[in-house]
């Protein structure tokens, strides 16, 4: 079989076409809902402008606004504060949003802190049924996008779908969806394509793929180097793993507008504004954003979790928050390369997972972690982490490579400051979250409203604020300082207007 100049030029005009809308989507266009759960790009890079700009095109034209009726306020609120329960409630109700239902469906997945299985499953089998009927340009990157979802994969961005799953076809798929491609149109292709013809398949291939992933536009740094290919046993699927990503430049996420990051997080924690002013200064002289390490230390329930989570959404950082309470020895900086069951340490982890080299992690109540070394110790194993020089050339116990996890933000929560270990004070800065007091009520019992009509899926306009018998009530029960006894106050309250209209 011979693949005709003809077959091969109109090939590599779909990709090149694709190519170009992407380029475009980057410079500054919102892509549309086909485009993105396709595999493009989102806008300009950044998954929060994606979000807010698309966001925009619902509240913002009459007609849509309408439509969507009571979620508009939700949607509101996720595209003023990209918080993570909004997102969540906004999948529950995607319905209502038509076709950009699938549009949720992929910032979810491509949220790593998102709940992701229903939306991989959902999304996954919808363009892969799409594919079935027909779309012949585009149906095979649904494919390759549904066939990583269906597979479990976790990707910061839905070109990295795409990518993953077309590494997961294969070389034949890629040929086969260009010639696919060229088919649909009048020229005549002779014989059917024969997968077994690898040969002129590779011919293709040159002319209308790129082999190497492409570099990011904006900052971006080299994490993990290229891996040997000499690699062995348990060792060969670990490295085979980091397909695509190893000795890639992976983008670094940019800080954005500060003022608005201040504003919003303020908005939800009023008693810890100086906290916030504090470490939203780190931003000050740097394009990316990079947190200096730093440890929040109050009361229990004082929301230190909640917190450093919230600034990681804020700051668009993909984020894992890691239970120390316990922990007895030092894998979470990655076990052996001599083991079967060897893994990277967590914060490469989170960088393969989500392709992105500044991600944050919340070491939690690092103050309880276990003092025994017999097995190593978690906090040894996180020290070389939190000075920069050492974690740009971390030795990863499994990959044994030098890494560079310079660029990784570490937040730490602590409730006694004297039982954390010295070494461990000595290298963050220590932060003291005020506890809230009743002058904070009104934005608290607000926030806390907000998230249990997120909980119960309904419009947060249907709670109420708090009446001025209920607010006696909180101030009678609470005494300040714990979020969380103060959530449960205010959950038993909405709990016992929900009898009352029930009774009446």
């Amino acid at each position: 079989m011979t693949i005709s100049d003809a077959e091969v030029a109109l090939a590599t005009g779909v990709l090149r076409s694709r190519a170009a809308a992407h380029a475009a989507i980057i410079a500054g266009r919102l892509p549309t809902t086909s485009e993105l759960v396709s595999g493009a790009p989102f806008f300009e890079n950044s998954w929060s402008k994606d979000v807010q700009t698309w966001a925009g095109t619902w509240l913002d034209v009459p007609v849509r606004h309408k439509r969507i009726g009571q979620h508009a306020q939700l949607l509101q609120v996720f595209r003023d504060t990209l918080d993570i329960e909004a997102l969540t409630a906004l999948f529950d109700v995607r319905s209502a949003f038509g076709d950009d239902a699938a549009r949720i469906a992929a910032y979810v997945v491509t949220c790593p802190t998102a709940p992701q299985d229903n939306a991989r499953r959902e999304l996954g089998a919808r363009l892969i049924q799409d594919a079935a009927f027909g779309r012949p340009y585009d149906n095979f990157y649904d494919i390759a996008v549904g066939t990583s979802l269906l597979m479990g994969t976790s990707a910061r961005t839905m070109r990295d779908y795409c990518d993953d799953g077309m590494r997961t076809l294969g070389l034949t798929a890629t040929c086969s969806f260009a010639l696919t491609a060229a088919r649909t149109s009048d020229i005549s292709a002779g014989d059917d394509f024969d997968p077994e013809d690898l040969e002129e398949a590779k011919r293709l291939v040159r002319l209308v793929a790129d082999d190497e992933p492409p570099a990011p536009a904006g900052p971006s740094i080299v994490v993990v180097p290229k891996l040997p290919e000499a690699a062995y046993g348990s060792r060969r699927e670990l490295y085979k793993s980091w397909n695509g990503i190893a000795g890639q430049p992976l983008p670094l996420v940019q800080r954005g507008d500060v003022a608005a990051h201040r504003a919003a997080l303020v908005a939800s924690w009023p008693h810890a504004s100086d906290v916030i002013d504090t470490i939203l200064a780190d931003l000050a002289a740097r394009d990316t954003v990079r947190i200096r390490p730093t440890l929040l230390v109050g009361s229990p329930g004082a929301g230190k979790s909640s917190l450093a989570k919230a600034l990681a959404d804020r700051l668009g950082l993909p984020c894992q928050l890691v239970s120390l309470g316990g922990a007895a020895d030092g894998s979470l900086m990655g076990t052996s390369a001599q083991w079967s069951t060897a893994r990277e340490s967590i914060p490469l982890q989170l960088i393969k997972s989500a392709r992105v080299a500044n991600p944050m992690l919340v070491w939690d109540e690092v103050d309880k972690a276990s003092p025994g070394r017999q097995n190593g110790s978690a906090m040894d194993a996180l020290l070389g982490l939190l000075e920069v020089d050492q974690a740009r050339a971390f030795r990863d116990p499994a990959l044994e490579v030098p890494v560079d996890l310079s660029a990784v933000s570490h937040l730490a929560t602590a409730n006694d400051l004297e039982a954390v270990p010295a070494p461990l004070r000595d290298r963050m800065r220590v932060l003291v979250i005020p506890e809230p007091g009743w002058q904070h009520l009104p934005i608290l019992t607000r926030r806390i409203l907000d998230r249990i009509a997120n909980e119960r899926g309904i419009d947060p306009r249907w709670l109420e604020p708090l009446a001025g018998d209920e607010m006696d009530l909180v101030r009678e029960a609470w005494p300040g300082g714990s979020i969380r006894q103060l959530t449960r106050i205010v959950t038993v309250l909405i709990d016992g207007r929900d009898k009352i209209i029930g009774s009446a």
